[in-house]
């Protein structure tokens, strides 16, 4: 895939990249010219609505997350009065003080190890979510990014 859009950068727009990326400053530059020049000729090339772009941009992606499957408040009210009772009647039944180590250690170590499982599957199903449901809130991030430097772009035009 790399390989590819190496020859489409190298023969559509006559940028040659060097090394691995293709992704070259000249192309990002490029990329963002072709941009001003869209919002120039639709009469958006002004600061106000660009920051208008971003804005609206910024809310779709936040409306288009994906929810939490995992919600920690309802996790931990669910699993904490359990967990209680659990430990209540552990205690119960411990007559000597090496059992009551044992199962503190245990106890402990069993927590720590639900905490670290949750933890670990909320961030590998975020994962999950973004590799297989590509959906368009990788390109409007990559379209935020090219919005804002266009912003920085004419700035720099006014200061001029």
């Amino acid at each position: 895939m790399n390989k590819k859009a190496k020859i489409i950068v190298k023969q559509k727009y006559d940028i040659n990249p060097s090394g691995w990326p293709w992704r070259t400053p000249e192309f990002e530059t490029m990329q963002i010219d072709i941009l001003k020049e869209h919002l120039n000729r639709n009469h958006l090339y002004t600061e106000n609505k660009i920051k208008l772009l971003i804005e609206g941009l910024e809310k779709d992606i936040e409306k288009s997350k994906f929810p939490s499957l995992i919600n920690p408040g309802i996790f931990i009210s669910l699993f904490v009065p359990i967990w209680i009772q659990y430990l209540t009647f552990k205690y119960k039944m411990i007559t000597t003080e090496e059992q009551a180590i044992s199962t503190l250690v245990v106890s402990t170590f069993s927590i720590l190890m639900i905490i670290v499982l949750v933890n670990v599957i909320k961030r590998f199903s975020n994962e999950l979510k973004e590799l297989i449901f590509i959906d368009d809130n990788i390109y409007k991030k990559m379209l935020l990014e090219k919005l804002e430097d266009t912003l920085l772009r004419y700035r720099e035009d006014q200061d001029l």
